[in-house]
């Protein structure tokens, strides 16, 4: 095995291992929907890791903790049913989206709050 092949294999198992630790967060926001204290370590995990995945996943990590931030200050206003469920299906729909374009090797906005 040549120097070349050596450093191709080297990144492809560090994409893999990046893809797995992605695919562990967004697990655990996806499993929050049922047992809310996971998206607290869905969210620690993703702040923890960002800077050591790469440019794609680092995306998503900023975008899952803005999520995170504004579902848990939204959570806070649950006696207004209204606006639970908007911020539970707005939750629901940014983690699915942003699952599924993880998926398909697309980027997403992790500048961005509510889109």
């Amino acid at each position: 095995m040549n120097e070349q092949q050596f450093k191709n294999e080297l990144e492809k198992l560090t994409e893999d291992k990046n893809r797995t630790y992605m695919y562990i967060i967004y697990g655990l926001f996806i499993l929050a929907v049922v047992f809310k204290p996971l998206a607290i370590i869905g969210a620690v995990f993703a702040f923890m890791k960002r800077e050591e995945l790469s440019v794609l996943a680092q995306t998503h990590c900023n975008y899952l903790i803005k999520t995170f931030i504004v579902a848990f200050i939204g959570s806070f206003l649950i006696f207004v049913p209204v606006i639970f469920w908007f911020i539970f299906a707005w939750y629901v729909y940014r983690v699915a989206s942003g699952f599924q374009n993880f998926y398909g090797n697309r980027e997403v906005n992790g500048e961005s709050w509510f889109k």
